[in-house]
């Protein structure tokens, strides 16, 4: 997984707002009409199992559902958003 520069502004700058010391970028599966998804919060602590990668002072927690789909992936924030890049998908149903 890598993160542009820009993604990581926008991580430090809501990981600032949430306030809570230690807190993180968690990284998990979810589901959506087109497919697999990839989902992200804040979180205090990772979920046991959660793989833990530091990127410039960021910490991920990946859910190991979500850490194969993540290997190949940039995480960009541009347009007013969060886009993951090189994400692996079925195509969309609708």
């Amino acid at each position: 997984m890598n993160v542009t520069e820009n993604a990581l502004k926008q991580f430090k700058t809501a990981i600032d707002q949430y306030d809570k010391p230690g807190s993180g970028i968690r990284v998990y599966a979810g589901s959506g009409c087109c497919g697999p998804a990839v989902e992200l919060s804040i979180e205090e602590l990772g979920s046991p199992g959660d793989t833990v990668l530091t990127i410039d002072g960021v910490d991920f927690f990946i859910e190991p559902k979500a850490d194969q789909m993540m290997s190949n992936v940039t995480i960009d924030f541009r347009d007013n958003g969060f886009r993951l890049d090189g994400i692996k998908g079925s195509g969309c149903c609708g």
